[in-house]
């Protein structure tokens, strides 16, 4: 591994981790802090903050002076190539983060460089939220380095992933390393300081990097909670909530895995509802309160609102839906989803046409289908066989389940078509006539 000069811009929590962690494994750091107090302890040992075995990695570094640390912008950049920004993002009352100190420090940084340095790299270590790139930081560096930005200077971001009690381990031993930039170059010389992880290195734009810790952070709280929540109904009936959560985690196929995390349309079918519903019955019976269990079926309710609002832009009369069943290769349409939209679209008066063989061939061969005519209502006089006929006709095309007889469908649009792809089915040119749910 080839070591690199490194600065690092805030010396808490992540910034001393950041840095010891790095000097550790043989790179040159220097460490910039605005607290003279803070940097004077540093320097003699002491991180100003409890951490297990950071002291002694401290020393460590500092013993072997690959770590040093300072007040002076000047001294830290003159001597680096790539400098780390670790400095704080509080919360305000709002909740709208603070980028005051991110503000600041960028500032400071890119005065420094456009006096003295030919090139350098600034990466973002603090966490932003999405968007602070593009509408913060980089209008402050094209400001102050003008037209170098991007060919002398290189702007990336490198979100932490750091517990506190686990954080040299976490550093260590992360489950990826994700970097958001647009110059390979650069990533490449990020790529080369992490040598010595052994995890994946993503890749990403900026804004994607932006938004994975809150994503991250988010998913984690919501676990937290959904466990608890889970644990009340469990103890309000007597019932051993750590086991069933155990037994729940062995399950790495569908509970602890990829499994949903594919950003689509509404969930629905026979058994997710229902269940839903059940425990939530059980749930009132017992006097509990659980906001995050009541509000899923909410949640998914309104993700067929945005729906409705996707499909329906100003001048369309005719839709066409691909699929009424909940999912591809099912005629099952119970409590799907796209029954919900295509009622809200016939009742707004658009002209709607259904596509779904599974569900045809069902209603041609066996009548009411053990009650499924009883879910479709009125619906089964909008539902065709005809997959040619029903293309054709629609203003919007609206891709409801992800059945391989759809990968058909670009070659059959006209230019006046536009497609609403609520599953992502990755077969269609991203343009202007061109949309999906979530993406």
């Amino acid at each position: 591994m080839k070591a690199k000069k490194i600065s690092i811009f805030g010396l808490g929590y992540v910034g001393l981790v950041t840095g010891t962690c790095l000097a550790e494994q043989g790179h040159y750091v220097i460490g910039v802090d605005a607290n003279e107090t803070k940097v004077d302890k540093i320097k003699s040992g002491d991180p100003c903050f409890f951490e297990p075995g950071l002291t002694d990695l401290l020393h460590q570094v500092l013993d072997k002076k690959s770590f040093s640390a300072t007040t002076s912008y000047m001294e830290a950049l003159l001597q680096t190539d790539i400098s780390f920004i670790s400095v704080g993002t509080p919360s305000l009352k709002s909740g709208e983060v603070d980028l005051t100190v991110v503000r600041r420090v960028i500032s400071k940084i890119a005065d420094v460089l456009s006096e003295h340095k030919e090139n350098h790299i600034i990466v973002m270590r603090s966490t932003v939220p999405p968007g602070a790139a593009k509408d913060v930081v980089l209008p402050i560096l094209q400001q102050k380095l003008g037209t170098r930005l991007g060919s002398d200077f290189h702007y990336l971001t490198n979100p932490e992933f750091l517990r506190e009690s686990t954080a040299i381990d976490d550093f260590m031993d992360p489950p990826e390393t994700v970097v958001g930039g647009e110059n390979p170059d650069a990533i490449g010389k990020l790529r080369e300081a992490y040598e010595f992880v052994d995890a994946p290195f993503i890749e990403s734009s900026l804004a994607v990097a932006e938004c994975i810790k809150y994503v991250d952070n988010t998913w984690h709280a919501l676990k937290v909670v959904f466990t608890n929540e889970i644990a009340s109904v469990c103890k309000s009936l007597e019932i051993e909530s750590q086991e069933v959560m155990d037994i729940f985690c062995r399950d790495t196929k569908l509970n602890i895995s990829t499994a949903y995390f594919r950003p689509g349309f509404a969930f629905g079918g026979s058994c997710l509802p229902k269940d839903l519903r059940g425990l939530l019955f059980v749930a009132e019976q017992q006097g509990l309160r659980l906001p995050i269990l009541t509000s899923i079926l909410k949640s998914n309710y309104y993700h067929i609102d945005r729906a409705y609002e996707l499909v329906t832009p100003p001048g369309v009369r005719h839709i066409a839906m691909m699929g009424i069943a909940f999912k591809s290769d099912t005629d099952d349409v119970r409590e799907s989803p796209l029954i919900r939209l295509a009622e809200r679209l016939i009742g707004k008066g658009y002209e709607v046409s259904i596509y779904d063989k599974h569900v045809k061939d069902s209603l041609d061969n066996a009548g009411d289908n053990c009650g499924m005519a009883q879910y479709l209502g009125h619906l089964v006089n909008y539902i065709t066989g005809d997959f040619e006929a029903t293309v054709k006709q629609g203003d919007v095309i609206v891709i409801g389940n992800a059945s391989s007889e759809f990968e058909l469908i670009p070659n059959m649009l006209t230019e006046q078509q536009k497609v609403v792809d609520l599953v992502n089915l990755g077969i269609f040119e991203h343009d202007e006539n061109y949309q999906g749910i979530c993406w």
